[in-house]
């Protein structure tokens, strides 16, 4: 059994379900096949279980609402779950995601990488035994408009901690499909270069790496968090002699404002 996970929101499973496709901004579907399960999670919940039914293609069709994601796939669901019937990634699928892809199994999701063997079937069958709410497309058009609300909702909230003011401005589109977070940017914090600055973090932490941000971007902020949280406050040559073979890497006191503005070592 050859099976992947991603996560997304509940309006991108309901677009996915509605076109029976699965997308990317870039070509990643090389290795994908015939027959292979993908396994769809809402809130760190399994929703859904869809097979690859069809080779992959382009097309410049508008499908989803945050992004084109032209690189597409077709895929037919199998097993759609009610929100409030989902089941929690944990117990023995988290145990078996642990031992596959380790303590950061997280970066095996966000990356869609391919899982096999026992800790695959044992999702599948987490799945099989929850009700099976495939007729959603008999309530589809519902259920999408109370997913945009709810979407919506979410994005009005102020970030914990935080008030912020109302904003008149565009509202946003949303998460991206193959996203694996819940909260959504605020108009002031939409900028493609702190979302980028923000997933190099992540990306850091999960395969356990440091992260250093640099000096002009520390006081910024994405999601309601700022992008230093959790991050080195400064890089020093002993550091670098520290983590790093010092023969094959030059230290700069410039680096921190004129060669780069992330770093993970």
């Amino acid at each position: 059994m050859r099976l992947r996970l991603s996560s997304l929101d509940e309006l991108q499973l309901l677009t996915c379900f509605k076109h029976g496709l699965w997308g990317a901004k870039t070509d990643r579907f090389g290795d994908w096949q015939d027959g292979d399960f993908l396994v769809l999670l809402v809130k760190k919940r399994l929703a859904a279980l869809a097979q690859v039914a069809g080779k992959p293609y382009a097309s410049n069709e508008k499908v989803w609402d945050n992004s084109l994601y032209p690189h597409r796939i077709p895929i037919k669901f199998l097993i759609v779950v009610d929100p409030d019937s989902r089941p929690l990634v944990l117990g023995d699928i988290r145990d078996g995601l642990t031992a596959a892809w380790g303590p950061i199994y997280g970066w095996g999701i966000l990356n869609q990488q391919l899982l096999e063997g026992e800790v695959a079937s044992k999702i599948v069958s987490a799945l099989k035994t929850a009700p099976n709410s495939i007729d959603y497309k008999e309530r589809l058009s519902e259920k999408l408009e109370a997913a945009a609300a709810e979407r919506s909702a979410e994005q009005q909230k102020p970030s914990k901690g935080v008030l912020k003011p109302q904003l008149h401005s565009k509202p946003k589109t949303g998460i991206e499909p193959l996203a694996e977070t819940e909260e959504q940017p605020t108009p002031k914090e939409a900028s493609a270069h702190h979302k980028t600055q923000a997933t190099l973090k992540t990306i850091g932490k999960l395969t356990g790496c440091s992260v250093w941000i640099a000096s002009n971007d520390k006081g910024k902020e994405f999601k309601g968090k700022a992008l230093s949280d959790g991050t080195l406050a400064q890089l020093t040559r002993s550091w670098f002699e520290r983590r790093c073979d010092v023969q094959n890497f030059t230290y700069r006191r410039h680096l921190d404002t004129t060669r780069c503005s992330s770093l993970c070592l």
